[in-house]
């Protein structure tokens, strides 16, 4: 039985954030998949998160993990919303 207080989705709202020594070894995937794993534990159904635009490296690393675009809104300023 799920808790009153938690809806069937969740918002990655931090900074995934990786030290340079780690990067390209599959740490930032590991992190996000852990982080969904969890999600689904909780029962949610989406999964959100908001990345600059200009960040090529995420963008590309999310997309990858299967996430995808949402309609880009005036409240988003320079981020873009995924969603898988």
């Amino acid at each position: 039985e799920r808790w009153p207080y938690i809806r069937p989705r969740a918002i990655l709202s931090g900074t995934l954030t990786v030290s340079p020594k780690y990067r390209r070894q599959g740490v930032a995937q590991r992190l996000l998949t852990e982080a969904e794993r969890k999600a689904r534990w909780l029962g949610v159904d989406e999964m959100l998160l908001m990345v600059n635009q200009k960040n090529a490296a995420a963008l590309k690393l999310y997309t990858k993990l299967g996430y995808a675009p949402k309609p880009v809104l005036a409240e988003h300023g320079g981020q873009v919303c995924m969603s898988k």
